[in-house]
């Protein structure tokens, strides 16, 4: 019977699978998704409601709120026979604000008893005074150990995406040592490092819950909703990414977003003063200081990338382009998962024709697994033998 066959065209790029996680020489960026209109807005225009009705104003005129008003408050600007958008409130009126509808600015930030002051003043007020928070770039929300928020574009409805923010720790802060930030391949790593801590500890105590959930979804909506705070979730890919970053000067650069928190559409500022002045710092102080974390764990991890990545520089001159290791565990747990399969399941183990060995200059380990070769190579088996899954793994580096 003649067995089905996968047929493997490839070019001489570094590629590597080792020890059964996926690491990828080039970075890829997450596709940015434009914002999409809340769904629950839709059930209340076919029954003639707006779902942002600017005040005490409804309908869908020109004077009230509707479709056009949400992206109006939300993005700004006019429309058809609008005239200057300059001259005009963020509702379509008058330019007439008010105290739940004012112009957005962004401050100079201060101390975090500032921020708390803030919160307090803003407190129980409409959700669009959530951009008080917002900072101008190069200032933010100084914390007495040191850190600074910075908060970007805040939301400006509760059902909108999450408001994005940016912490920043000098090495002054953080007490990361020289020698995680000497080069590129130790800079991502130690990046790598921390986003994996940080994302573990955020799911540990909780802090990506939302109220809304930690309610039962008790409340409908005018119960609480928001209070969650989430951080990008790492893959099996040690790469280049923007959640946590070290720059050259050992600064340490994490961007999380926080889904500010709202009863109804009204501000619930003691709770995000829980979120910003108590929940983040403690995330902060486990996740990201380096006098809370064992070194020799960090140390590990940068040693086994750099040797990775020694490894990927060495394919080209062995006439290889990937490298598969003995031992590596290559099903997934799902076909949308990235994670090594658990239980019982069949390490790979090389043919003795393309067995490749090579000792790693960092660790001093000797590696040995099949090393496949420039050209066209042809992957046979039967049905459910894993053709698919080691032509994945090469794919995915």
């Amino acid at each position: 019977m003649r067995k089905p066959a996968l047929l493997l065209l490839h070019s001489p790029a570094s590629l590597n699978w080792f020890s059964g996680t996926f690491v990828s020489a080039r970075g890829v960026r997450p596709e940015r998704v434009a914002p999409r209109y809340p769904i629950w807005t839709k059930s209340l225009h076919r029954h003639g409601m707006s779902s942002y009705s600017g005040g005490d104003r409804g309908g869908r005129g020109r004077g009230g709120g509707g479709r056009g008003a949400y992206y109006k408050n939300k993005y700004g600007g006019g429309g058809r026979n609008s005239g200057d958008a300059r001259d005009r409130g963020p509702l379509g009126g008058n330019g007439n604000l008010g105290d739940n509808h004012r112009a957005r600015t962004s401050t100079n930030g201060g101390t975090f008893q500032d921020l708390k002051q803030l919160l307090q003043h803003i407190d129980g007020r409409q959700y669009p005074a959530y951009h008080d928070l917002e900072t101008a770039p190069n200032t933010g929300w100084v914390h007495p150990e040191g850190f600074v928020l910075q908060v970007g574009r805040a939301q400006a409805d509760p059902f909108a995406p999450p408001t994005r923010c940016r912490v920043t720790l000098p090495p002054s802060v953080s007490r990361i040592s020289n020698s995680f930030y000497t080069n590129a391949t130790r800079r991502m790593a130690t990046g790598d490092f921390l986003l994996r801590r940080l994302y573990g500890n955020c799911k540990r105590v909780g802090a990506d819950h939302s109220l809304r959930s930690s309610s039962g979804g008790k409340g409908g909506w005018s119960g609480p909703k928001g209070g969650d705070v989430q951080v990008l979730e790492p893959t099996q890919n040690v790469i280049e990414q923007s959640a946590v970053q070290v720059d050259e000067q050992g600064n340490i650069l994490c961007q999380i977003t926080i889904n500010l928190p709202a009863k109804g559409r009204s501000i619930m500022g003691h709770a995000a003063h829980e979120i910003m002045d108590a929940v983040l710092p403690q995330l902060i102080s486990d996740s990201l200081m380096f006098t809370s974390m064992n070194l020799d764990s960090i140390r590990t991890h940068i040693e086994s990338v750099e040797d990775q990545a020694w490894l990927q520089q060495q394919l080209d001159t062995a006439g290889l382009v990937s490298f598969v290791r003995n031992g590596a565990i290559l099903p997934r747990v799902s076909g949308v998962e990235d994670r090594p399969m658990a239980g019982s399941v069949v390490a790979f183990k090389s043919p003795p024709s393309l067995q490749k060995e090579f000792t790693l200059p960092i660790s001093g380990v000797v590696v040995q697994g099949m090393g496949i070769r420039k050209g066209v190579t042809l992957i046979c088996g039967g049905g459910f033998h894993g053709k698919s899954t080691l032509l994945q793994a090469i794919q995915s580096g």
